[in-house]
């Protein structure tokens, strides 16, 4: 069975498209929290058939999670979601994943093209999607529906981006197509049914409860958190209130007061209380990515760009002009473009190595900023550009710097310092690593990981790739979250829908 929660991503990341075959919900049963939507209540939200909730958001465009669309074990669009490949959604209140698409009123549709943030795979490698760092990348995404496609749902309303943020306190709307018991309870995906909630976002400080991954971190990290989510209350420890569960990731998070018509976040993620207080894993706190311009990445400005429909003022000039670097793919936009080129470009600055993104700047101010291999480019309000070196070695005895004690926090990247410039850099495949003082920082050795550890269904029987390995062929047996024995699977390791043990391909 795969499991549906790494033991570094611990939610939607994961588990939130997958379906499962369980027991049956009856008509009383409440969104683990929540209650059914009316009919015509939310038009523009959807049901991708086998897949995530989502919403229309332009007259061709559809907005999901980024981890609805990605394989998480190779960082690569899934094959259904690649160009000229087809879905199924329905905007039906009840839904039959399992019959026949027609009778839940589900329609083909074929996409043209699916957008996901540069900053998604470059954070997320290694088959784990990195939700527990302070880079974690922005879970978004767009499908642009072929033209023909679009048609056929023109009779399905647009609902549009709210570029304004949102403060705590304030009054939403999360719902989705997903189970109705917990992570640990029973599914029934031939009885989906939307479900809602109104509620009220929350802020950072409820991250820290009893069995919180948030709990231990320090604040630099809940700074960078707050920029990134929009929490609001689960069901775990107020039974008035609604937790996310499997088949709710991408489901659009409405302003209440514009019913229905202007969204404000994406369903990501949640944290819960420890697996022994709470087996059936009911979440304490739901996270919803942030759409507006303030946002860790400005993803409403993003969006705009793409074509989707938005309110709440203007968009950035951050999404303009994006050309990729051909050294790494990644690139660059905007203000930052436009003096990069007129500096001579990567000859004069070298390539990118992050995508453009706000950064904490010395006076507490987030700065929109992006590094490169020699210098570090950060726009002001008004456009203004500042140029300082990237890793700066001026203050440094000669020798070799992990990023961050040279000012620059990319975490996996080794400097070498000499006359105070930098001599060299490198990307470390597997981090830097501080060393004592005195000792020169190296590139961290090669981890070997349980892959059982990230067994978070429990004991069983799973695909090594499953869990994020990279190995595609083993068959593992996972107790006390290490690896009981193994099995080599001849013609690969096939993964069974979650609660049945995984097997060998025949």
């Amino acid at each position: 069975m795969r499991s549906p929660l790494l033991a570094s991503v611990m939610g939607l990341a994961v588990i939130a498209c997958s379906m499962q075959e369980g027991g049956t919900t009856t008509d009383n049963d409440e969104l683990v929290g929540g209650t059914v939507a009316r009919e015509g209540e939310y038009p523009s939200t959807l049901l991708v058939r086998g897949n995530c909730t989502v919403s229309k958001v332009g007259p061709r465009h559809i907005l999901t999670a980024a981890h609805c669309v990605v394989d998480e074990a190779n960082q690569r669009l899934r094959g259904e979601f690649m160009p000229n490949a087809t879905i199924y959604v329905t905007s039906r209140l009840h839904a039959d994943s399992y019959g026949p698409p027609a009778d839940s009123g589900f329609v083909e549709v074929k996409i043209k093209d699916t957008y996901v943030p540069g900053i998604y795979k470059e954070e997320n490698v290694g088959g784990a999607i990195r939700v527990l760092q302070a880079s974690a990348a922005p879970d978004v995404a767009i499908i642009e529906l072929a033209e023909e496609s679009a048609a056929t749902l023109r009779d399905i309303p647009e609902a549009a981006i709210d570029l304004s943020p949102v403060d705590v306190g304030s009054s939403v709307v999360i719902m989705g197509y997903g189970c109705e018991e917990g992570v640990q309870g029973r599914k029934d995906y031939s009885n989906q049914r939307l479900k809602v909630k109104v509620t009220k976002t929350l802020g950072i400080e409820s991250q820290s409860h009893e069995g919180s991954y948030v709990e231990s971190r320090g604040e630099e990290y809940r700074r960078y958190l707050e920029k990134q989510y929009i929490f609001t209350p689960g069901n775990g420890t107020n039974q008035e209130e609604a937790s996310l569960c499997p088949g709710d990731s991408g489901g659009p998070v409405y302003r209440a007061e514009s019913r229905g018509k202007t969204i404000v976040g994406v369903n990501a993620y949640y944290t819960f209380k420890s697996r022994d207080v709470d087996p059936a894993a009911i979440s304490v706190t739901n996270w919803h990515t942030r759409l507006d311009t303030s946002s860790r990445f400005d993803i409403g400005s993003w969006l705009a760009a793409l074509g989707v429909k938005t309110t709440g003022g203007r968009a950035t000039t951050h999404y303009e002009r994006c050309a990729p670097s051909p050294t790494t793919g990644r690139y660059t936009c905007g203000a930052i473009r436009q003096h990069v080129d007129a500096a001579g470009g990567e000859a004069s600055f070298g390539p990118p190595t992050t995508e453009a993104r706000y950064e904490p700047s010395a006076g507490n101010e987030w700065i929109w900023t992006q590094r490169f291999e020699g210098k570090k480019v950060s726009v002001g309000a008004n456009d203004e550009v500042a140029v300082e070196a990237a890793g700066s070695c001026r203050d440094a005895v000669d020798g070799w710097y992990c990023g961050p004690a040279l000012g620059d926090p990319s975490g996996n990247v080794l400097f070498q310092c000499r006359a105070g410039a930098v001599e060299f850099r490198t990307v470390c495949a597997t981090g830097c690593q501080s060393m004592p003082p005195g000792e020169p920082d190296v590139c961290a050795p090669p981890r070997t990981v349980d892959p059982c550890r990230n067994a978070w269904l429990g004991d069983g029987i799973y695909c090594a790739h499953g869990l994020g390995s990279e190995d595609r062929k083993s068959l593992l047996h996972c107790k006390g979250s290490t690896t009981f024995s193994r099995v080599e699977c001849a013609n690969g390791c096939k993964s069974m829908p979650d609660g049945t043990p995984d097997q060998c391909a025949p």
